[in-house]
């Protein structure tokens, strides 16, 4: 397995015990969440849907590439060196 630093962003790092980067493991975007989530399951109701899937106003990405542009949470994480969760903000 693959470690990477996941950069939390500062809405959710009350949910994630105040934590603003955690180091993971996993071999694909989707591991790394799911461990993100068994490790603080607020977190991880907020970035996945009860299914598994990334939440539509979610966004993650992998250093500077955008995993939706790539390929989603099967995306491999190796080569990368941090993962940032980046959730929409909506306001007028």
């Amino acid at each position: 397995m693959t470690r990477i630093d996941v950069e939390i962003p500062a809405a959710l790092q009350p949910l994630a015990g105040g934590a603003d980067r955690l180091e993971l493991a996993g071999n694909q975007v989707g591991e790394v969440l799911t461990a993100l989530a068994d490790r603080h399951r607020d977190v991880g109701r907020r970035i996945l849907t009860r299914s598994g899937e990334l939440r539509q106003h979610v966004n993650v990405f992998l250093d500077e590439d955008d995993v939706r542009a790539l390929q989603g949470l099967a995306t491999p994480i190796a080569g990368y060196r941090r993962m940032l969760i980046v959730p929409s903000v909506a306001g007028g």
